[in-house]
């Protein structure tokens, strides 16, 4: 019962590691999407002004 905790713990300690890690990737995919759709809304407000 013991040695199935400990496997459980593990599990669990790798899965919030996991999980983490997909937040961080996450979080600066978005950042960085965010920051390429600005230059580009800027960009066609630039182009659109000038028209």
């Amino acid at each position: 019962m013991k040695s199935s905790n400990i496997q459980l713990s593990k599990l669990m300690g790798i899965v919030l590691v996991i999980a983490g890690f997909m937040m961080i990737v996450t979080k600066l995919s978005v950042e960085a999407g965010a920051e390429e759709f600005r230059i580009q809304v800027s960009g066609t407000g630039e182009t659109k002004s000038n028209l």
